[in-house]
């Protein structure tokens, strides 16, 4: 079927994305944003039973610490595991000015026009309702990194090629040497640490370090508009009869969508970041 267009295999699901700074003065992005072509339940594990697509936002950079200990004795007992999402203030600032950009950007032709009715969303578009929507809704996303943190400190796992503290003979090679999550998905810089590794472990030496290209503030990044946004309790969208109930997790907004013209239809698992 995907030859004629049709089919799972003609959509890799999240289709579309983009990075935003939500005020200026940040160097680098510090929103994500994920768009899919279907609904999302249960984190993409169980099949949409209706048409739809979701939005999320994620705050890239989080300042909150939370921390990892051994609860037990017993070497088989799980860890006890405490994210402390949201600790710091500033975290919550940029989740709610992401989704606010979300919610504006899902009421702009011409993707409204594919809208016929919000599903899961805030309240209103006050700072409030959207807070209370993201503490209700938000999850993990899969971008875990740094359970062996590299560094030229004491108190890091490895060193900075990459060998473990106290072991000879033992490297760790993976996401979880990185010091603090990328501003993006963790493919890339993981193959760069392999590269790296793979030159370390054969004694090769790395080709002259470049001047860093980093994009100026008033770049042209897609950027929130500085001033207030109006309230609204929904976007601007109509419910239509094929329309029906979804869900939506996270910081992500879901919205129900008429049938699909080509016969897909919103079963998609959908890996999700908000």
């Amino acid at each position: 079927r995907f030859q004629q267009g049709e089919g799972p295999l003609t959509s890799n699901v999240a289709e579309v994305g983009g990075f935003m700074r939500t005020r200026d003065g940040l160097p680098a992005p510090d929103i994500q944003f994920h768009f899919a072509g279907a609904m999302f339940a249960a984190e993409g594990l169980v099949p949409a039973d209706a048409h739809g697509l979701a939005l999320g936002a994620c705050v890239l950079k989080p300042r909150s610490r939370g921390y990892v200990a051994v609860g037990s004795p017993d070497p088989t007992a799980k860890p006890i595991i405490v994210h402390n999402y949201y600790e710091d203030p500033q975290d919550m600032r940029t989740a709610i000015d992401g989704v606010r950009a979300v919610m504006e950007i899902a009421r702009e032709t011409p993707l409204a026009q594919c809208i016929s009715g919000p599903l899961f969303v805030p309240a209103s578009d006050s700072d409030a309702d959207i807070e209370a929507h993201i503490r209700e809704t938000m999850q993990t996303l899969y971008h875990p990194v740094g359970t062996c943190r590299m560094g030229s400190d004491a108190t890091s796992v490895l060193d900075t090629e990459l060998r473990v503290r106290g072991v000879e003979g033992l490297r760790v090679v993976d996401a979880s040497v990185m010091p603090t999550v990328p501003r993006g998905n963790t493919n890339a810089p993981t193959i760069a640490i392999a590269e790296r590794a793979a030159d370390l472990i054969r004694g090769i030496e790395p080709l002259a370090p470049s001047e860093p290209k980093v994009a100026p503030v008033n770049a042209s990044v897609w950027r929130r508009p500085s001033s207030t946004t109006r309230v609204t309790s929904t976007p601007a969208a109509v419910r239509t009869p094929t329309a029906q109930a979804g869900v939506a997790v996270s910081m992500a907004r879901t919205f129900t969508t008429p049938t699909d013209r080509a016969g897909r239809h919103g079963w998609r698992r959908v890996l999700h970041r908000p």
